[in-house]
């Protein structure tokens, strides 16, 4: 049997009361725990990493503690130093304000600076540093102690209370719709502990939209495949010159460009120097490809050195229509020359579904050529009933005749071969959708070039300068000596090959006297058993505006007794040939007999009949 009672005797034994202990014993032995704590950690690091490696390790420990503690007091006291001790902004106040407040890209803006000592202390060695973006083209500014190539103003030493200002201008380029941004950094030295203090303060700008105004004018309703002209016009709206911008035209996927003024450089127009208020316009001609709607635009930039500053997109919006007309020109000959005419066949029918009202055909061509007004239609529905209601599947045949002038004057600015019209165009009210060009052509007929000649004899240069010798009025028997000068004209075009010739009349006599005046001309050269003179010019140019060439030689007139009383020649069949550059065809004029009758020479009026 089990003793029940002897083992409740042995357990009572081992579980006892605690002990009671006073409240202040405890409290202490509660804030000795993690000293204890820590104690019993460092002697388990001692134990690992000191015990039994060094010769003395409780020193070398003792020594390391002490370390340790030196650097948690360091650091106290400099986080107390730092939480005590004043801020930048509390010492010194530097302030940005701009002029205008809201300035646009493009403006002449003035940044005015202020600064301010606000601490007891004097702040020495004081300075700020602009940091400016690219956009911003400061102009050189007088500002004692400012340096204009790092945007920074020494300022010195400032004593407490002290303060200044200074301002900058310059133009701000920017993208309209951002901020601008300009920063200021500070850096000073503290007068009495001498430490050194630096802050960056940032300054905004809002800039909402381009002082440079760029305006797009173009047809709301074109005719897909057909040529349509745009208008951009520009003004610089702002208070300073732009010095370089680009437009860049926005075209849909296909569109064929056919010219442009200015022309267009690797896609871009260039504006250079744009004064405050001055305006200009570039046109463009272009095809827009067949599509119900196409949108055109152009986009602006200025451009700082390699870095371009979008201003934004100016864009409109292009209904495209067919309406199927059809076009055809010929003409009753195929080159036209000065003082002809040309008849001009003309042929038009509406194959499409839409009625074309109030038609009128445009003939472009080189108003130095042809004597019609080229600002208005040569054809309208006065002059051709049909014209006034083209319905779907009329028909339309007309007829002009076109007389060139005979004097012929390019317009153009650059060489090329003339032609009589560029392009043939019907444009007329489509139903619905407004006036359209609703059909062109190209038409271009060369013109062929005329060659002129002149030739007169002188005795007196038009100055009144004596250039002959002998007598005059000139006499039997004694020997006068004449120059005779040629004119030669290539108009419109250039004419090579040319040759001018002449044959001395009886009793003239060749003196090898000549002044040649054209380029790559040859001299005039004379052959005795001809008696003919002969001058050849390569090439005769003519191709923008009439081109006049000249020569003179000088002959003897030595009269006989039969001549007495009359005029005598001197040169006779005067001729000049050459061949018409743009059509491959010969050329030719004559110009009158040369004698004695010096119509030109004033000196020598009425002295022209030879005498006895």
């Amino acid at each position: 049997m089990i003793n029940i009672a002897a083992k409740r005797q042995k357990t009572d034994q081992v579980i006892k009361e605690p002990e009671s202990r006073p409240v202040f014993g405890q409290a202490v032995g509660l804030f000795t725990l993690p000293a204890r704590a820590l104690s019993h950690h460092a002697e388990k690091h001692y134990r690992s990493r000191y015990h039994g490696r060094y010769r003395t390790p409780r020193r070398i420990f003792a020594f390391d503690l002490a370390l340790i503690g030196l650097v948690l007091i360091l650091a106290v006291f400099s986080l107390a130093e730092f939480l005590t001790r004043p801020l930048l902004p509390e010492i010194i106040r530097v302030e940005m304000a701009a002029k205008p407040g809201a300035p646009r890209s493009g403006d002449r803006v003035t940044l005015a600076f202020s600064y301010e000592n606000r601490s007891r202390v004097e702040q020495k060695e004081a300075e700020i540093a602009l940091r400016l973006p690219r956009g911003f083209l400061m102009e050189p500014a007088e500002i004692p102690g400012f340096q204009t190539e790092t945007q920074t103003l020494q300022i010195g030493d400032l004593a407490p209370g002290e303060e200044g200002s200074f301002e900058i201008s310059g133009a701000l380029l920017a993208v309209p719709g951002t901020p601008f941004q300009a920063a200021a950094v500070i850096s000073a030295r503290d007068g009495k502990t001498g430490a050194s203090r630096i802050l960056a303060e940032t300054f905004t700008l809002p800039v909402s939209s381009s002082a440079l105004a760029v305006d797009l004018q173009i047809p709301q309703t074109a005719v897909g495949g057909q040529e349509v002209s745009a208008t951009l016009s520009y003004r610089n709206e702002g208070n300073a010159a732009i010095a370089e911008a680009m437009i860049v035209p926005l075209l849909p996927e296909g569109t064929e460009i056919v010219g442009s003024q200015p022309d267009l450089v690797e896609g871009v127009w260039r504006l250079l120097d744009i004064a405050p208020g001055s305006a200009g316009r570039m046109a463009l001609r272009i095809r827009l490809p067949g599509a119900e709607k196409a949108t055109v635009g152009a986009s602006l930039s200025f451009r700082v050195e390699d870095q371009l500053i979008p201003q934004g997109v100016t864009e409109r919006k292009v209904s495209l229509v067919s309406p199927a007309v059809t076009l055809r020109s010929s003409a009753d000959r195929a080159e036209v020359g000065p003082g002809e005419k040309l008849t001009l066949r003309i042929e038009a029918e509406n194959k499409g579904e839409f009625t074309l009202r109030n038609g009128e055909l445009r003939l472009d061509f080189d108003p130095g050529l042809v004597d019609l007004d080229e600002t208005r239609p040569f054809l309208t529905s006065a002059e051709a009933p049909g014209l006034a209601e083209f319905r779907p599947g009329d028909r339309l045949s007309a007829e002009i005749v076109l007389s060139l002038l005979t004097d012929l004057t390019m317009t153009g600015e650059e060489p090329m071969p003339p032609v009589l019209g560029q392009r043939l165009t019907l444009v007329g009210e489509l139903d619905g959708y407004g006036r359209v060009v609703a059909a062109e052509e190209q038409v271009e007929y060369p013109v062929r070039s005329a060659l002129r000649l002149r030739a007169a004899a002188r005795y007196f240069t038009p100055e009144g300068e004596q250039i002959g010798r002998g007598p005059l009025p000139p006499r039997v028997g004694k020997e006068t000596r004449y120059w005779i000068f040629l004119d030669i004209e290539s108009s419109p075009g250039d004419a090579r090959e040319v040759v001018v010739e002449g044959k001395l009349s009886r009793g003239v006599s060749w003196i090898d006297l000549q002044s040649v005046g054209a380029p790559g001309a040859e001299p005039i050269v004379y052959d005795p058993g001809r008696r003919m003179v002969r001058w050849k010019i390569p090439r005769l140019g003519g191709a923008i505006r009439t081109a006049t060439y000249g020569a003179a030689f000088a002959v003897e007139l030595l009269p006989e007794a039969g001549q007495a009383g009359d005029l005598a020649a001197l040169l006779e069949m005067v001729t000049i040939r050459g061949i018409d550059d743009s059509t491959g065809k010969e050329i030719s004029a004559t110009a009158l007999e040369v004698t004695t009758e010096l119509a030109a020479d004033a000196r020598a009026e009425g002295k022209w009949n030879v005498t006895e």
